[in-house]
Formats: structure tokens, sequence, C-alpha cells
């Protein structure tokens, strides 16, 4: 392979002065050769009908031989591959072998600036192909800045539909408040103090708490109603509350009752009732055991 035999060679004669002699030697003649080849283009250029950005058409109006095209091909393989062992070489420290490899592709470019004086066919080629690249480049900036809109875009929809949906469930549940506010306002049933066990030491018993429950009931759909957990204890404390009252407040509980949920109705705050069975299950049951079991 030229490829390693040139490498062998140039690693067999590498030196410091030797390296820094040839790297002047090739900028100069570089910037000489650039020159040339830049004359040539232009040349090239007021003949040929100027960079349209159409490879295939710029080569199909080349004159290129097939050896030449071989030759620009292997050429330009070379010097791309070349340089990509310079920068792996490069990253991984190898600072040594970068510098051999450095002179085998100076000696690539040299080869091409000979191909580029050779003729101008030559040189239209590697224009051509430089035309290629660029738009390839070009291209694929292109994509990754379409790709990065789209994203853009769909995470914006995304979030524009999660807030649609928390706005559509807000409004339900104002919705069903406000039905619920006013079946409970047209639905309206009276009950008298004696109906709720008023001037009895059982407060009224069993038809009493029936009635006090009742109350509580339609308190609990009143606005916002209760929490889901108190929703969850609400069988518990009904009964529960209302034994410790009726334990506590006797005859009186009756009065007591209606004072309270007279209360919670003239407050304007959607969760005063939920609010209300807070404070009294932690002011009248926080020290009873309960079981607690999670559902299925």
């Amino acid at each position: 392979m030229p490829l390693i035999e040139g490498h062998d060679r140039a690693r067999s004669r590498w030196t410091a002065n030797d390296s820094s002699d040839e790297s002047d030697a090739a900028v100069a003649e570089d910037d000489k050769v650039d020159a040339a080849v830049a004359g040539d283009a232009a040349v090239a250029g007021d003949h040929g009908g100027g960079d349209n950005g159409d490879v295939q058409s710029t080569l199909a109006t080349v004159p290129l031989s097939a050896a030449q095209a071989d030759a620009v091909h292997c050429c330009a393989i070379t010097i791309a591959g070349l340089q990509s062992t310079i920068n792996s070489l490069t990253a991984l420290g190898s600072v040594r072998s970068a510098q051999c490899v450095e002179v085998e592709l100076q000696k690539q470019r040299r080869r091409q600036r000979a191909l580029l004086q050779e003729a101008p066919a030559v040189a239209d080629a590697f224009s051509a192909l430089r035309r290629a690249e660029e738009q390839d480049a070009l291209m694929k900036r292109r994509q990754v800045a379409q790709l990065k809109d789209k994203k853009r875009q769909a995470e914006q929809a995304k979030a524009d539909r999660d807030a649609a949906v928390a706005e559509i469930k807000r409004v339900r549940r104002e919705i069903k408040e406000l039905e619920s506010a006013r079946a409970a306002r047209h639905d309206i049933k009276t009950f008298s103090l004696q109906a709720l066990g008023a001037d009895t030491k059982n407060a009224g018993g069993a038809k009493g708490k029936k009635c006090r429950l009742q109350i509580l009931e339609r308190l609990s759909h009143l606005k916002s109603g209760l929490s889901a957990g108190q929703r969850n204890d609400w069988a518990w404390f009904q009964h529960a509350w209302d034994e410790a009252m009726v334990a506590q407040h006797k005859e009186n509980w009756a009065s007591v009752f209606s004072g309270w949920v007279q209360a919670v109705l003239e407050d304007e705050r959607r969760n005063a009732f939920s609010e209300f069975v807070y404070n009294e299950t932690c002011r009248v049951l926080a020290g009873n055991a309960a079981l607690q079991v999670p559902g299925s």
C-alpha cells in the first residue's frame, strides 16, 4: 500500500529540523499553487458558465479522462483518510505518530496540486467536489434546523394540549359545583329543632340522628364538597362525630348543631364544609384508634 510505505519512510526520516524545513517549503509552495489554481478556476469559470451549485452539470462539461478522474478520486480519499488519522492520533495524545502522518499528508497535497497544474479540467473537477461537499454540509445544517423546529413545535403543541386539558377539567369541576349548588338551593328541606332531637337527653335517638345525617350529607355536596380523603372516611366520621357530640351536649345538641350548620351555609368559601370537617376531626376524633385498609 502506498500509504503504509510512505508512512514507514516518513517515520524513519523524521526529525525536528526536517519537519520544520519541509513545512515551510510546503507552505510557500501552497501559496504559489493556490494562486495558480485560482487563476485557472477563474479562467474556467469565464468559459464554463459559473458556479451554479449543480455538481452533475459541472462534471458533464469537464473533459476529464478516466485516468484523471481516478487520480482525483484516489487523491481526495487519501487526503481525507490521512486527515482523519491525524485527528484520531491527536485526540489520543500520540503527537509523534501524528507528525509522521502529517508528512505523508503534505506529500498527497503536493500531488494534488501537481494534478491541478497539469490540466484545468482536473481543477474544475476538484472545484465541483468542493461545491458538492459544501452543498451537502448546507443540506445537513438545514435538515438539523428543520428537525429542531419540528421538535420545538411538537413540544409546544404538547404543552398547549396539556394546558387545554387542565382548563377543561377546571371548567368541568366548576360546572359540577355550580350544578350541585343550584340543585341544593332548589332542593330545600326544612328540619325543626324537635326533629333534630331538641330537649331530649339522647338528642332524639335514632330519628334525630337520621335527620342530622341527612343534613350532613347535603352539606357534603355543596360547592367543592369534601376532599378525597374525607370522602373515604365520611361514613365513619358522621356516626363517630355525632355520637361524641350527643354525649357532650345531650339535649342542647340540636340547637348547637343547627347553629354550626347555619355558619357553614353562610360561609362564602368554596371549601367551607371541608374545613369544618377537618377541624372537627382534629378536635373531637384525633384520639380515636382506627384501622386503615387500602383499596384494591
